[in-house]
């Protein structure tokens, strides 16, 4: 297999692995496993995570979908997850900036809702942990109400989505 069709396939696997939410440790380590042991060894490793209900299952099941394809083949398929483990923080920050956006306009909806001022949306990655913090103005009640709020409309677009909501107010009334 070309090298432009194994960074294709790696580009592929980690999309899924972002939007499933399999973390970059767990592909690191089916990568590690992938170099230093047997392909039934990670084949039986992947399979473990599965059985344990971790987050990533679709991750997880793309990986099986390429150890079946590639069993005959262990270099091109410790290739695709040398790139999948290059390319999986470009993707992940993708994926923040589409959910970022969303955030952004029903942060400004919930805003209207409970009375305050939106004064902006900051989205800081803490690794596989998302933190948005919204600055309003003129909120006086629980802010964790507000939070909870985005949260839940946040989550519900986007169930994977793995973070917290802060609610940062410059001013109290």
């Amino acid at each position: 297999m070309e090298e432009k069709e194994l960074k294709s396939e790696a580009e592929s696997l980690a999309k899924i692995a972002v939007e499933s939410g399999l973390g970059s440790k767990q592909l690191r380590a089916i990568y590690d496993l992938c170099r230093t042991k047997p392909l039934p060894v990670v084949e039986a490793y992947v399979q473990r995570q599965l059985g344990r209900d971790v987050s990533g299952k679709k991750g997880f099941e793309h990986v099986l979908g390429l150890l079946a394809r590639f069993r005959e083949d262990k270099a091109s398929f410790c290739r695709i997850l040398w790139y999948a483990n290059m390319v999986f923080d470009y993707f992940q920050k993708q994926y923040a900036m589409r959910y970022g956006e969303y955030a952004e306009a029903i942060s400004r909806k919930a805003c209207e809702r409970f009375g305050c001022k939106y004064l902006g949306l900051e989205t800081v990655s803490n690794g596989d942990l998302q933190e948005l913090r919204v600055s309003v103005s003129g909120y006086v009640k629980n802010p964790k109400d507000l939070s909870s709020a985005i949260w839940r409309e946040l989550t519900s677009k986007y169930p994977n989505f793995r973070g917290r909501v802060w609610i940062e107010q410059s001013e109290r009334r």
